[in-house]
C-alpha cells in the first residue's frame, strides 16, 4: 500500500511538472526577448524544455516577439530555421515574419526572407497585403516599398477589404507630400477613393493630419467626400492617435457638418464615446447637435458604447450630460446588462443607481442578475445586484433562475451560492 501511495505521489508530481513546463514556456513571453538573448542562451533554454515554435493565446510566437523586440537578425534567422517555424509561418492575425519585419522597418531581414522565398502575396486576417500592412501601420521608408516593387508587387493591385490602396492607407501618417509623390510616380492616383467613396482627405483626417489635409485642399480634392466622412474618420482615429477638438474645429471651418452619420447610423459621438474622457470634446460635439441618446443601426447609443468600452471617467461625463441611461439596444440590453457583461464593479456601482428597473429583461429574457450568474468569477457583483433590488426568483425564457445558472458556471464551483436560492 505504501509503495502504491509513493508511486501515485510521484505520478501526480510528474504531471504537475509537465503542466508547469507547458504553461511557463518563456519563449512566448514578450519580456524574454527584450534582453536580446544570444543564440547560445536560446539553445540552453530549449534544452530546458522551452518551445521556440509555440504560439501564445493571441497567436504571437517567439519569432514574432524577437522581430518586434529588435533582437539581432542573426538570432531571428536562427529561430526561423528551427523545425516548426519557417519563412512563411503565420502568427498573430495570419501574418508571416516578413510582415513583422516590414512593421519594424527591418530591411535586412526582409531581404533575407525574400531571398529564401518568402511569399509576397499573402493576405492577413484583416485583408492586408504586405505592402498595405506596412502602409496602414505608418511605415514611411521607401526602401520597404521599393523592395516589394522590385520583387513583382504592383501597387495598383494592392487593395484592402475596403478597396483602399497603399497611398490611402499611408496618408494619415505622412509628415509631408514626399510619399504622395512616390506613389503617384508608381501609378497611384491622388484622387482615387476606396469602394465607399472615401478619398485621401478622408483618410488624412484619421490622425488629424492638417498639414496633409491643407495640401489636399490645394490640390482640389473633394473635402466633403462620402457625406462629410472626414468627420467620422476623425472620430475613429487610429490605434496610436485619437483626435483632439482642434481637428473637428478645422473640419467645421472648412464647411463640413459635425452632425453627420455613417452607413451604420453612427455619429462622431458614438465613436468618441468608446475611448475619450475629454470633457471639452464631448461638450463641443454636443454643442454641435450630436445627441447622447441617438441610436445607431443596432440600437446602441453613445452612452451604451461608453459603458461597453470606455473608462469610468468617460462614462461619468455622459451621465453628467443628462443622458438617458435607461435606453436599450436592439437586443433589449440596457447599460446595466452591458456593464455586467464587462464584469467591471466600478462601472456597475456608478450606473446601477441610475437604472430605473434593475430587473429589466433582454430580448432573450435575461436580467442583469442572470447574466452575472453566468459569467461571474466570484459572488461580489451578484451580491451588489441583490443589494440594489435584483429579484433572484425571476426566470429566463428557459425557466432558469440565477441560482441554477450560477451552479452551471464552472468559475463559481468553489463559491457558496445559497444566497441565490
Amino acid at each position: 500500500m505504501f509503495k502504491i501511495c509513493i508511486f501515485f505521489f510521484i505520478f501526480l508530481n510528474s504531471i504537475n511538472f509537465c503542466f508547469s513546463q507547458e504553461i511557463s514556456n518563456k519563449f512566448i513571453s514578450r519580456k524574454y526577448w527584450t534582453s536580446n538573448p544570444s543564440i547560445e542562451a536560446i539553445k540552453k533554454d530549449i534544452q530546458l524544455g522551452n518551445d521556440p515554435t509555440e504560439l501564445n493565446e493571441y497567436n504571437f510566437d517567439p519569432v514574432t516577439w524577437a522581430i518586434l523586440e529588435s533582437v539581432s537578425n542573426q538570432t531571428i534567422i536562427f529561430l526561423i530555421n528551427l523545425n516548426g517555424n519557417g519563412i512563411n509561418k503565420k502568427s498573430h492575425d495570419g501574418r508571416p515574419p516578413i510582415f513583422w519585419a516590414a512593421y519594424k522597418d527591418n530591411i535586412e531581414l526582409m531581404e533575407y526572407l525574400i531571398k529564401e522565398n518568402a511569399k509576397l502575396d499573402i493576405i492577413d486576417d484583416h485583408g492586408y497585403s504586405l505592402v498595405n500592412f506596412a502602409a496602414t501601420t505608418g511605415q514611411l521608408n521607401k526602401k520597404i516599398y521599393e523592395l516589394c516593387k522590385s520583387n513583382g508587387v504592383k501597387f495598383s493591385e494592392q487593395l484592402n477589404n475596403d478597396g483602399a490602396s497603399p497611398l490611402l492607407l499611408l496618408i494619415p501618417h505622412m509628415p509631408n507630400s514626399e510619399m504622395i509623390d512616390y506613389f503617384t510616380i508608381n501609378n497611384l492616383d491622388i484622387t482615387q477613393t476606396d469602394k465607399y467613396g472615401n478619398n485621401a482627405f478622408v483618410y488624412a483626417s484619421k490622425t488629424g493630419n492638417i498639414n496633409i489635409m491643407n495640401y489636399l485642399v490645394e490640390k482640389g480634392l473633394n473635402i466633403r467626400a462620402n457625406n462629410d466622412a472626414a468627420v467620422i474618420y476623425a472620430s475613429k482615429g487610429t490605434r496610436k492617435k485619437k483626435n483632439s477638438i482642434e481637428t473637428y474645429k478645422y473640419l467645421k471651418n472648412l464647411g463640413l457638418s459635425i452632425n453627420v452619420k455613417d452607413s451604420k447610423g453612427k455619429t462622431a459621438l458614438h465613436y468618441v464615446a468608446n475611448y475619450s474622457s475629454d470633457t471639452s470634446l464631448y461638450r463641443y460635439l454636443i454643442d454641435n447637435n450630436l445627441s447622447t441618446n441617438a441610436r445607431d443601426s443596432i440600437g446602441m447609443t453613445p452612452f451604451l458604447y461608453s459603458v461597453q468600452n470606455n473608462s469610468i471617467e468617460g462614462i461619468k461625463i455622459l451621465i453628467e450630460e443628462k443622458t438617458n441611461v435607461n435606453k436599450k439596444n436592439s437586443k433589449g440590453e440596457n447599460a446595466l446588462h452591458i456593464a455586467v457583461k464587462r464584469k467591471n464593479k466600478e462601472i456597475i456601482n456608478n450606473i446601477i443607481k441610475e437604472i430605473k428597473n434593475i430587473n429589466e429583461k433582454t430580448n432573450e429574457g435575461m436580467t442583469a442578475l442572470h447574466i452575472s450568474a453566468m459569467n461571474s468569477k466570484n459572488n461580489e457583483i451578484l451580491k451588489t445586484l441583490l443589494k440594489h433590488g435584483a429579484d433572484k426568483k425571476l426566470k429566463t425564457n428557459f425557466n432558469e433562475t440565477a441560482f441554477m445558472l450560477a451552479k452551471e458556471n464552472e468559475l463559481l464551483n468553489n463559491t457558496p451560492l445559497n444566497f441565490l436560492k
